[in-house]
């Protein structure tokens, strides 16, 4: 029977079980959310290249260099810090689908989305 406690085992020990594949291939390979019943479950696996600047290339990077000129921001802010809310948080990319908060940024290992003109002012 899978259990919540069970299933964090078993998708650590998926993930463990893809990092030679990740060595191997050069890419970061991402388990997305999980939904399970008693006897199974299903997650989405999200593989992405590592660039020449160490960055998964993952959708939101690749949009958020494709797109960030409709948010009136440059493309190079991608990995900029900026501060807020007395964190420091790093630009990592876009979500195009997400209308009032379409920027992600990370901090802590979380990501966390902001608006585009927050960003902007808060980068200067």
């Amino acid at each position: 029977m899978i259990d919540r406690s069970k299933l964090r085992v078993m998708t650590k020990d998926m993930k463990d079980a893809l990092a030679g594949f990740e060595k191997k291939y050069g890419v970061v390979v991402k388990i997305g959310n999980v939904s399970f019943c008693a006897s199974n479950f299903t997650t989405k696996v999200s593989v992405a290249e590592i660039g020449c600047n160490g960055v998964a290339e993952t959708r939101e990077v690749t949009d958020f260099r494709l797109a960030a000129h409709l948010y009136d921001l440059k493309s190079t802010d991608l990995g900029r810090s900026f501060k807020s809310g007395g964190k420091v948080f790093t630009v990592a990319g876009i979500s195009l689908r997400a209308h009032r908060l379409p920027i992600l940024a990370t901090s802590g290992g979380k990501t966390f989305k902001f608006a585009a003109e927050t960003v902007k002012a808060m980068l200067g």
